[in-house]
């Protein structure tokens, strides 16, 4: 019984590292899309000014 739950636990660990990786590789992008964003909004604030 040990062994199987030793099992489950190492295969539920596996798939939330990568699940954990498509999470962090995700918000990379989304940061980098706010990062633009922002940056496009300062160079139109300075524009105006």
């Amino acid at each position: 019984m040990s062994a199987t739950r030793t099992r489950v636990r190492q295969r539920h660990g596996n798939s939330w590292t990568r699940y954990r990786k498509r999470l962090e590789r995700r918000r990379s992008v989304i940061a980098l899309a706010v990062a633009q964003r922002l940056v496009e909004r300062n160079e139109r604030h300075c524009e105006l000014v």
